[in-house]
Protein backbone atom coordinates (compact mmCIF):
# COMPACT_ATOMS: atom_id res chain seq x y z
CA UNK A 1 0.00 0.00 0.00
CA UNK A 2 1.61 4.05 -0.79
CA UNK A 3 1.11 6.69 0.78
CA UNK A 4 -0.40 9.46 -0.54
CA UNK A 5 -0.28 10.49 -4.10
CA UNK A 6 3.69 11.37 -5.01
CA UNK A 7 4.31 14.92 -5.33
CA UNK A 8 6.72 15.87 -8.12
CA UNK A 9 9.78 16.04 -5.77
CA UNK A 10 9.63 12.49 -5.16
CA UNK A 11 9.09 11.38 -8.75
CA UNK A 12 12.23 13.89 -9.24
CA UNK A 13 14.12 12.34 -6.43
CA UNK A 14 13.00 9.30 -7.60
CA UNK A 15 13.86 9.34 -11.29
CA UNK A 16 17.56 10.82 -10.79
CA UNK A 17 18.03 7.66 -8.32
CA UNK A 18 17.26 5.84 -11.15
CA UNK A 19 19.31 7.60 -13.48
CA UNK A 20 22.43 7.10 -11.55
CA UNK A 21 21.70 3.82 -10.68
CA UNK A 22 21.34 2.86 -14.69
CA UNK A 23 25.02 4.80 -15.35
CA UNK A 24 26.08 2.77 -12.06
CA UNK A 25 24.75 -0.32 -13.57
CA UNK A 26 26.26 0.32 -16.77
CA UNK A 27 29.89 1.35 -15.59
CA UNK A 28 29.81 -2.02 -13.59
CA UNK A 29 29.43 -4.10 -16.65
CA UNK A 30 31.62 -2.31 -18.35
CA UNK A 31 35.00 -2.52 -15.51
CA UNK A 32 33.87 -6.23 -15.51
CA UNK A 33 34.08 -6.68 -19.45
CA UNK A 34 37.83 -5.28 -19.03
CA UNK A 35 40.49 -8.17 -19.09
CA UNK A 36 42.60 -7.23 -15.40
CA UNK A 37 39.92 -5.48 -13.47
CA UNK A 38 39.45 -6.52 -9.87
CA UNK A 39 36.05 -7.68 -9.03
CA UNK A 40 35.82 -6.43 -5.89
CA UNK A 41 35.87 -2.48 -7.77
CA UNK A 42 33.00 -3.83 -9.58
CA UNK A 43 31.65 -4.65 -6.58
CA UNK A 44 31.97 -1.79 -4.71
CA UNK A 45 30.06 -0.01 -7.87
CA UNK A 46 27.27 -2.58 -8.08
CA UNK A 47 26.28 -2.83 -4.30
CA UNK A 48 25.54 0.86 -4.23
CA UNK A 49 23.78 1.32 -7.75
CA UNK A 50 21.06 -1.72 -7.28
CA UNK A 51 20.43 -0.16 -3.65
CA UNK A 52 19.89 3.17 -5.42
CA UNK A 53 17.66 1.64 -8.10
CA UNK A 54 15.70 -0.58 -5.37
CA UNK A 55 14.85 2.85 -3.41
CA UNK A 56 14.53 4.59 -6.78
CA UNK A 57 11.78 2.19 -7.84
CA UNK A 58 9.82 1.70 -4.79
CA UNK A 59 9.97 5.90 -4.40
CA UNK A 60 8.64 5.79 -7.76
CA UNK A 61 5.87 3.28 -6.83
CA UNK A 62 5.16 5.25 -3.62
CA UNK A 63 6.01 2.43 -0.84
CA UNK A 64 7.39 3.82 2.57
CA UNK A 65 10.12 1.40 1.86
CA UNK A 66 11.19 3.60 -0.96
CA UNK A 67 10.85 6.61 1.12
CA UNK A 68 13.37 5.10 3.86
CA UNK A 69 15.62 3.73 1.36
CA UNK A 70 15.59 6.57 -0.40
CA UNK A 71 16.56 8.76 2.61
CA UNK A 72 19.56 6.64 3.36
CA UNK A 73 20.52 6.85 -0.50
CA UNK A 74 20.42 10.49 0.05
CA UNK A 75 22.33 11.01 3.45
CA UNK A 76 25.43 9.05 1.83
CA UNK A 77 25.00 11.48 -0.85
CA UNK A 78 25.68 14.72 1.08
CA UNK A 79 29.21 14.65 2.12
CA UNK A 80 32.31 14.42 -0.17
CA UNK A 81 36.00 14.22 1.82
CA UNK A 82 39.48 13.74 0.51
CA UNK A 83 42.47 13.53 2.41
CA UNK A 84 43.86 11.42 4.29
CA UNK A 85 41.18 9.28 3.46
CA UNK A 86 38.44 9.76 0.55
CA UNK A 87 34.37 8.94 0.00
CA UNK A 88 32.90 9.72 -2.45
CA UNK A 89 29.53 8.57 -3.69
CA UNK A 90 27.51 10.02 -5.88
CA UNK A 91 24.70 8.35 -8.03
CA UNK A 92 22.88 10.55 -10.85
CA UNK A 93 22.15 14.45 -10.59
CA UNK A 94 24.15 16.73 -8.22
CA UNK A 95 24.56 20.48 -7.40
CA UNK A 96 27.71 20.42 -5.04
CA UNK A 97 29.84 22.83 -3.61
CA UNK A 98 33.03 22.03 -3.59
CA UNK A 99 35.88 24.00 -1.01
CA UNK A 100 39.52 22.92 -2.43
CA UNK A 101 42.25 24.78 -0.87
CA UNK A 102 39.92 27.57 0.54
CA UNK A 103 38.73 28.25 -2.91
CA UNK A 104 34.93 27.81 -3.40
CA UNK A 105 33.16 26.10 -6.67
CA UNK A 106 29.89 25.40 -7.79
CA UNK A 107 30.11 22.07 -9.83
CA UNK A 108 26.61 20.74 -11.38
CA UNK A 109 27.41 17.00 -12.94
CA UNK A 110 25.05 14.14 -13.79
CA UNK A 111 27.17 11.31 -13.23
CA UNK A 112 27.84 8.04 -10.93
CA UNK A 113 30.76 8.53 -8.91
CA UNK A 114 31.66 6.14 -6.46
CA UNK A 115 35.15 5.63 -4.40
CA UNK A 116 36.77 4.73 -0.89
CA UNK A 117 40.16 4.44 0.10
CA UNK A 118 43.23 6.17 0.36
CA UNK A 119 43.28 10.05 -0.88
CA UNK A 120 43.22 10.48 -4.76
CA UNK A 121 42.86 14.38 -4.95
CA UNK A 122 46.26 16.33 -5.50
CA UNK A 123 45.16 19.56 -2.92
CA UNK A 124 45.87 18.66 0.48
CA UNK A 125 42.24 19.16 1.58
CA UNK A 126 38.99 18.77 -0.56
CA UNK A 127 35.71 18.72 0.84
CA UNK A 128 32.21 19.18 -0.97
CA UNK A 129 28.92 18.93 0.09
CA UNK A 130 26.11 18.03 -2.27
CA UNK A 131 23.33 20.10 -2.45
CA UNK A 132 21.25 17.83 -4.14
CA UNK A 133 21.35 15.48 -1.72
CA UNK A 134 20.76 17.56 1.15
CA UNK A 135 17.98 19.13 -0.30
CA UNK A 136 16.54 15.34 -1.06
CA UNK A 137 17.25 14.30 2.16
CA UNK A 138 15.59 17.09 4.03
CA UNK A 139 12.31 16.91 1.95
CA UNK A 140 12.23 13.05 2.32
CA UNK A 141 13.17 12.83 5.76
CA UNK A 142 10.29 15.58 6.52
CA UNK A 143 7.98 14.31 3.82
CA UNK A 144 8.35 10.61 6.02
CA UNK A 145 8.47 12.04 9.68
CA UNK A 146 4.70 14.26 8.35
CA UNK A 147 3.34 10.44 6.89
CA UNK A 148 5.18 8.09 8.52
CA UNK A 149 2.06 6.40 10.53
CA UNK A 150 -0.55 6.53 7.13
CA UNK A 151 0.13 3.48 6.23
CA UNK A 152 -1.05 2.05 9.70
CA UNK A 153 -4.31 4.07 9.90
CA UNK A 154 -7.55 2.93 8.56
CA UNK A 155 -8.29 4.28 4.71
CA UNK A 156 -11.03 6.63 5.67
CA UNK A 157 -8.26 8.42 7.78
CA UNK A 158 -6.15 8.76 4.92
Amino acid sequence: MGLRTPTIWMRLIAAGQLIGSILGLVVSAMMLSLPDVRYSTAWSVLIPSTFAMSAGYQLWRNKPMGIEMSIMVQFLQTVEVARPYTYELRLGPAVRLLVENLSFEIAPSIDTSIFFGSARAASPYAFAINVTAVMSFFYLFYYWMKHKNLSDAPASEI
